[in-house]
C-alpha cells in the first residue's frame, strides 16, 4: 500500500546481524531507539525474526507510532506476532500530522478487522475522517466504515464514501500480498548495501577542490586526480566551508542554524554538543525531540535552554508539557508541571488537566479555574476549555461553547473541532450545534480591505447561504414533526366512548413522522458537508492571505530548485503516475481543479507557464516542480514527449518526496 521514502536499511546489515542473536535482542532494539536510530531499530527487528527470534505486536509498538514509511509499517506488521487488535493501540497518540495519520488509518484498519473493540474503532475512525489522508488511506476509511454501518460513523465519513469503486480491491489486494510475506522475502525487498549520504540534504562541499589536473592540496606534489580526488568523493558534503561532515557534526556546534538542524538525520543530531547550539538552533532542536517523541532527549535539550535564560518567557516548558499532555504522558506531564510556580495561564490549565486527569483534582477545582477565567483579561478560558475538554468530554463541551464569541476567529475554528474529537470520545452523533456559531462568527468577521480573494469569499457566502437556508429547513421540519408526535400522541390518549381511535389516521400520522424523521437525518447530514465545506474554505483563505507573495514581500523559496533550462519546452502527453491519480482524489475539489489546469497549460507548451517551473536539484532523473496554488507541489519530468507525472504534495511534504526520489536513483 505504501511506498517507500528513503531506505537505508540494507540486507548486507540484517542477513549477518541475523546470525548473531545476542546482537538482535530486544536490548539492542531499544539501544537503537534510544539513540534515535529508528531506522537501525527496524533493521535490528528484522533481522531478530530472520534469525528464529519472534517479536510482539506489542514489543513493535515503539516503532510502529513513529514510522512515516507505510511500506515499513506493513514490514513491522506482517513479521509480528500475536493479535493485530492490539495495534489499536498504538492508534491516536498525539496530534495528527498527514503522515501520522495515514499510519494510523492503516493500523486502525487492521485492528478492526481483527476484531478490535468497535466502539474503539469507531471513536478513532470518526477522529481519522478529520485528518488529511491519501487516497489509499481515504479507500481504508471507506471500507472500514461500510463494513461497521454505524450511523454516526457514516455520517462522519460520507465524503469518502465515493472511494468504494474498483479501487478498492485493488488497494486491499496489494495490503494483503503485502501481509502475507514471509520475513525472508521482506528483507529480500532491500538493497544489499546504502550508496546514500546521509547528508544529501546538503549541497554544498566543504572547501573548494582543485582541477583534475591541477596539484593536489594536500602537498603531495601529485595531479590531484591521482591523489586524492577517489578520498574526497567519499567525504560527505558539510554547509560549512572547511569541515567535513564528520567534523561539522562533532565540532560544528556552534555554526549551526535552525534549518541545519532541520535537515539532521536523527542520528547525527543526537552526535551534536548541544551545549555549543545558537539558540535557534538549540530551540530547533528540542522540537525536533519532542515532534518524534523522544522524551528524554526533549528534556535534556530544554534544560540547556532554560539554563541560558533566567525566565521561561518564550513558555517553552509549557510547549513540552503540552506534548506531554496531549500524547498521554501524564506522569513526564508531572515531572514538568512540579518545576512550575503557575497557577493561572496555561500552566494553571495544564496543572489542573493533569490533576482531573489522575484523580486529584474535583468539580471544586473547576469551578475556581473557572472563576479565574472570568477575572482575567487574555486566553486563559480557552486553556481552561482545552484542558477540560480532555480530562471530562462532556463537560468541556459545554465549557468550550462557552468560549466561542467575536473577535477570535481561529481559535473558535480550533475549539469547535476539538468539540468534535470529544463528541467523538462520547459516542454522541457528530455535527456539534457550535458549528452555527462558528458559521455566525464567520458570517460577522470583516471581508478584506483590499478586495483580494473576491471569489473565495463569495464561494464561502454561497455557502453560508446553503447552510442558513438547510438550517431553515430543518428547523421548519422539526417543527413540523414536533406537531405531528403531539397529534398522534393525541389520538392515542382520546378515551375511546368519546372519540373512537381511526386505525387509518394513525397508521397515516406514523407514515408521516417517519418520513419527517429521515428528512430531518438527510438535512443534518447535509448541513454537517455544508459546515465541514465551510470550514476548509475559511481556512484555505486564511492561509492564503497570510502568505506573502511577489508582489508584496521577499518570498523565500522553500522548494530546493533551480531555474529550468528552456530545452524541454513543447507540446507533451501528460501521463499519470498512481500518486497523482490519488492525490487528486483526496485534495480539496478546487486544488484537483487547478492542478488539472496546470497539466493541461504545461502539456501544451505555453512559455508563460514554464517559466514557472524548477528543477530539483541532485537527481539522478530529472525532477521538475510547479507550484499548485500557494500549498501543493506538481512533480513530474520530460522525456520523449512525455510529461511523466509523479506525485501531488503539499510544501510540508515536498523535502521528504524529493529524498524519496533521490534515493530511488530511478
Amino acid at each position: 500500500m505504501g511506498e517507500m521514502d528513503q531506505r537505508p536499511i540494507t540486507r548486507g546489515f540484517i542477513v549477518p546481524l541475523a546470525r548473531d542473536p545476542a546482537a538482535c535482542s530486544l536490548a539492542a532494539i531499544h539501544a537503537a531507539l534510544d539513540g534515535c536510530d529508528l531506522e537501525r531499530a527496524v533493521a535490528i527487528a528484522l533481522a531478530r525474526v530472520l534469525g528464529g527470534q519472534p517479536l510482539t505486536i506489542a514489543e513493535l509498538r515503539p516503532l510502529l507510532v513513529r514510522l512515516d514509511d507505510l511500506t515499513l509499517v506493513e514490514d513491522l506488521v506482517a513479521i509480528a506476532t500475536g493479535d493485530r487488535a492490539e495495534l489499536v493501540d498504538g492508534v491516536g497518540r498525539g496530534p495528527i500530522s498527514p503522515e501520522a495519520a495515514a499510519r494510523d488509518m492503516l493500523l486502525l484498519y487492521l485492528a478492526w478487522r481483527a476484531g478490535a473493540p468497535r466502539a474503539h474503532v469507531i471513536r478513532e475512525a470518526r477522529r481519522l475522517a478529520r485528518a488529511k489522508l491519501d487516497g489509499p488511506g481515504y479507500v481504508l476509511l471507506a471500507e472500514l466504515a461500510a463494513g461497521i454501518a454505524d450511523p454516526d460513523l457514516t455520517r462522519a465519513t460520507r465524503h469518502v464514501a465515493k472511494m468504494l469503486t474498483t479501487k478498492t480491491r485493488v488497494v486491499l489486494a496489494d495490503l494483503d500480498a503485502a501481509l502475507a510475506r514471509p520475513v525472508g522475502a521482506i528483507v529480500a525487498t532491500f538493497p544489499e548495501t546504502d550508496d546514500t549520504p546521509r547528508s544529501a540534504g546538503f549541497t554544498l562541499r566543504a572547501a573548494p577542490r582543485p582541477a583534475r589536473n591541477e596539484p593536489c592540496a594536500c602537498g603531495s606534489g601529485q595531479k590531484y586526480k591521482k591523489c586524492c580526488a577517489g578520498k574526497d568523493e567519499g567525504v560527505a558534503a558539510s554547509p560549512v566551508p572547511g569541515l567535513s561532515w564528520e567534523q561539522f557534526i562533532t565540532a560544528g556546534a556552534d555554526r549551526m542554524t535552525a534549518e541545519d538542524i532541520g535537515k539532521l538525520e536523527l542520528p547525527d543530531l543526537v552526535r551534536v554538543d548541544l551545549a555549543k547550539l545558537p539558540k535557534p538552533a538549540l530551540v530547533k532542536a528540542f522540537r525536533v525531540f519532542a515532534q518524534d517523541m523522544y522524551w528524554d532527549r526533549a528534556t535534556a535539550t530544554l534544560d540547556v535552554i532554560l539554563d541560558r535564560v533566567d525566565d521561561d518567557d518564550d513558555g517553552y516548558r509549557d510547549e513540552l508539557i503540552a506534548e506531554l499532555l496531549a500524547y498521554g504522558e501524564l506522569d513526564r506531564a508531572r515531572v514538568e508541571v512540579d518545576k512550575t510556580d503557575a497557577d493561572d495561564g496555561l500552566g494553571g490549565a495544564q496543572r489542573l488537566e493533569l490533576d482531573l486527569r489522575q484523580g486529584r483534582a474535583d468539580l471544586a477545582a473547576v469551578e475556581a479555574a473557572a472563576l479565574v477565567a472570568l477575572r482575567t483579561a487574555g486566553p486563559y478560558d480557552i486553556d481552561l476549555a482545552y484542558a477540560v475538554l480532555r480530562a471530562s468530554p462532556a463537560l468541556g463541551i459545554l465549557v468550550a461553547r462557552g468560549c466561542l464569541r467575536e473577535g477570535r476567529l481561529l481559535d473558535a475554528d480550533l475549539l469547535v473541532h476539538a468539540i468534535e474529537d470529544a463528541r467523538d470520545q462520547l459516542a454522541l452523533p457528530p455535527d456539534d450545534p457550535a458549528w452555527d456559531v462558528l458559521a455566525m462568527l464567520e458570517d460577522r468577521a470583516p471581508a478584506s480591505a483590499d478586495g483580494d480573494g473576491a471569489d473565495d469569499d463569495g464561494d464561502r457566502e454561497a455557502l453560508r447561504g446553503s447552510l442558513r437556508a438547510t438550517t431553515g429547513k430543518i428547523e421548519q421540519l422539526e417543527r413540523e414533526l414536533t406537531e405531528r408526535k403531539r397529534e398522534l400522541e393525541a389520538a392515542r390518549a382520546a378515551p375511546v366512548a368519546i372519540v373512537p381511535i381511526d386505525p387509518e389516521r394513525v397508521r397515516t400520522l406514523k407514515s408521516k413522522i417517519e418520513s419527517l424523521e429521515g428528512l430531518v437525518r438527510e438535512g443534518n447530514t447535509e448541513r454537517g458537508d455544508l459546515r465541514r465545506q465551510l470550514a476548509l474554505a475559511s481556512r484555505d483563505v486564511a492561509d492564503d492571505r497570510a502568505a506573502p507573495t511577489p508582489a508584496n514581500a521577499n518570498v523565500v523559496d522553500d522548494d530546493d530548485g533551480t531555474e529550468l533550462d528552456e530545452a524541454v519546452r513543447g507540446i507533451v502527453i501528460p501521463q499519470f503516475e498512481r500518486r497523482v491519480r490519488d492525490a487528486l482524489d483526496s485534495v480539496p475539489q478546487q486544488v484537483a481543479a487547478e492542478a488539472m489546469r496546470t497539466i493541461g497549460v504545461l502539456a501544451s507548451g505555453d512559455g508563460f507557464a514554464w517559466s514557472r517551473v524548477k528543477q530539483a536539484k541532485d537527481m539522478a532523473r530529472q525532477v521538475l516542480m510547479a507550484r499548485i496554488g500557494i500549498h501543493h507541489r506538481l512533480l513530474f519530468r520530460v522525456e520523449e514527449g512525455v510529461l511523466d507525472l509523479l506525485d501531488l504534495v503539499t510544501r510540508e511534504d515536498l523535502m521528504n518526496t524529493l529524498k524519496r526520489l533521490r534515493a530511488n536513483r530511478t
